[in-house]
């Protein structure tokens, strides 16, 4: 089962199961914020075959390619127009930790629990100007 399909699916309620509709949801703000139409997009399908598609449009989550197709997700996606791409972008580690050093500067001396806690904030403030968070601009 796929993370989507695992993510989607009531039964599997797991303790992560909300961190994959978290993931999922992120990986679709983010693919909404980057495709264009006409995009080329190499996408994994059941059971696990990988093929070329062009973008057309969206169906609520779902992407729907030029063919008419709409049963592919961002989450899938794994090159567009030739390059690669993983669909949740995650930020550099060392960019978190740059950013949590300028914002508390005695971050290196703090325990894990609250090096964790502000890492959350700085992810969260990146999600923002990623643009993936809250915000969406005005198009």
């Amino acid at each position: 089962m796929t993370d989507l399909e695992l993510a989607q699916d009531p039964k599997t309620e797991t303790p992560d199961h909300s961190e994959r509709k978290r993931i999922c949801h992120l990986a679709t703000a983010q693919a909404k914020t980057t495709l264009k139409r006409g995009d080329r997009l190499r996408v994994t399908k059941c059971p696990g075959t990988k093929r070329w598609i062009t973008f057309e449009c969206w169906d609520g989550d779902w992407i729907m390619s030029k063919s008419g197709i709409n049963d592919y997700h961002a989450i899938n996606i794994d090159m567009v127009n030739d390059k690669a791409i993983n669909f949740p972008i995650q930020p550099d580690p060392a960019l978190l930790e740059s950013m949590a050093m300028r914002y508390r500067h005695d971050f290196g001396l703090l325990d894990s629990k609250h090096q964790a806690a502000i890492l959350v904030t700085m992810r969260q403030l990146w999600e923002e100007v990623a643009g993936v968070g809250f915000y969406r601009p005005i198009n």
